[in-house]
């Protein structure tokens, strides 16, 4: 018995060791499968971090690529973009304004020849009437075409009125800058020296009632009629028809002259009628011919006729002391506002200004409104100036250069062809107009 114990003491000593050491071993197993666990559950968190960071790094260097390159944002409402076929369209333009303002030049170096030797007055002048006249046209299309405002005979009222204003502004300042002389003085119940009544009216460029009835009211009633006529000789006859017919102006004006017994050198006729011939062979259009069409041309140009050589009498004749441009033009818009505003209101009645209240582009509207009848004020006087230095002939032919601007002005701009029947009336009116102004010129030099 004590052997035997003796042996199962020795045995477990032997086991129990062991057992220690397996489950020793077995709970380490258990701890390193627990680490390895945990370890690979905070690893993938990371690794998914990792990707994460990557893609981030890879968006914010393609966007740093495309910030560094050239964007082209959408354009916005009302931006106009500039590429491809507008920005040639733009740069023809460029080229077109270039060629006309060239010959527009050319037009002016050719004035400055022609009318050389009457002063560089004479020359600023004819200009100045030039530029307005081929300006004019282009005002009042704007309101036309841009704003369709098509009230023609609003705007010429429009045009009388401001005229007027502008005039009487000028005849106030001087009236008072003027000094009384002492021819002019008179003496009162008092015995005081004071300026007599008709001195003061001269002094203020009043006309009488004959001047005012006789001259003036028919001044504006020709240029009404004028007007009138020639509109419907538009209806009944083709543009290149009027005109032709409107080339014969200068003629109506010699006769005129010589009815009324106005000085007229008859050998000035024949440069005239070679202005007239090369204004009727520079028309271009077809020639359509109406009966009513030719009485309505022959009425307009009568009237205008009229106008011119009545404003040459005036202010070269007996009462050219009182008469000046600007006088004229004050006294004359007067029955011309009341005749185109009495004919406004019959023919467009209260549209031109309704449109002008309730127009959504109402202040641009009355800004090209205001642009024409400022171009309108120098546009008639320096056409009085110039009908005051050159005569009712003269400033007819002048205004016939100005065909040759407007087909100049039509090739550089359209690129319309020029005929050779057009260049022969070209070189026929600057012929004309040089030797008239030439023949002119020397024979007011001739002693009377």
């Amino acid at each position: 018995m004590p052997m035997a114990m003796r042996h199962f003491v020795f045995f477990l000593l032997q086991v129990l060791p062991r057992a220690a050491d397996s489950e020793s071993l077995q709970a380490d197993g258990l701890c390193l499968s627990s680490l390895i666990q945990v370890d690979t559950r905070v690893q993938t968190p990371l690794q998914q971090a990792a990707a994460e960071l990557k893609q981030l790094e890879q968006a914010a260097a393609e966007l740093s690529s495309v910030a560094s390159t050239e964007v082209k944002l959408p354009p916005v409402a009302g931006e106009v973009t500039l590429s491809g076929p507008l920005q040639e369209q733009l740069a023809s333009s460029r080229n077109a304004l270039v060629a006309y303002m060239g010959s527009a030049c050319l037009i002016a170096g050719l004035v400055v020849v022609l009318y050389w030797g009457q002063g560089w007055l004479v020359v600023s002048r004819i200009l100045i009437y030039l530029f307005t006249l081929s300006t004019m046209k282009l005002s009042v299309k704007h309101l036309f075409v841009d704003y369709a405002f098509n009230y023609p005979k609003f705007v010429t009222a429009t045009h009388f009125y401001s005229g007027a204003i502008v005039a009487f502004l000028i005849l106030s300042f001087r009236f008072r800058l003027a000094s009384t002389s002492a021819a002019d003085l008179c003496a009162d119940v008092q015995g005081r020296a004071i300026e007599s009544p008709s001195a003061r009216l001269s002094r203020a460029n009043v006309p009488t009632k004959r001047e005012f009835w006789l001259m003036i009211v028919p001044i504006a009633m020709g240029f009404a009629i004028s007007i009138s006529a020639n509109n419907s000789a538009l209806l009944f006859s083709s543009a290149a028809f009027s005109e032709i017919a409107g080339a014969t102006g200068p003629v109506f004006s010699v006769g005129l002259m010589l009815m009324m017994g106005m000085p007229f050198d008859l050998r000035l006729l024949w440069p005239t009628l070679l202005v007239v011939a090369g204004c009727s062979l520079s028309s271009s259009g077809e020639v359509h011919f109406s009966g009513l069409g030719l009485a309505c041309c022959f009425v307009s140009i009568l009237g205008r006729s009229l106008k011119t050589t009545l404003q040459q009498r005036l202010m070269t004749g007996e009462s050219r002391a009182k008469f000046d441009p600007v006088t004229l033009l004050a006294w004359m818009c007067l029955p011309s506002c009341v005749l185109m505003t009495i004919w406004s209101l019959c023919v467009e009645g209260s549209a031109p200004w309704i449109m002008l209240l309730e127009s959504s582009n109402r202040r641009s509207l009355c800004f090209w409104l205001c642009v024409s009848c400022g171009n309108a004020c120098v546009l008639n006087l320096s056409n009085l100036f110039c009908t005051k230095d050159l005569g009712s002939v003269g400033v007819q032919l002048v205004a016939q250069t100005k065909s040759v601007l407007t087909v100049l002005g039509g090739v550089a701009l359209f690129h319309e062809a020029v005929t050779l029947v057009e260049v022969v009336g070209f070189v026929g009116i600057l012929i004309g107009v040089f030797v008239f102004s030439q023949m002119e010129q020397a024979t007011k030099k001739q002693p009377s």
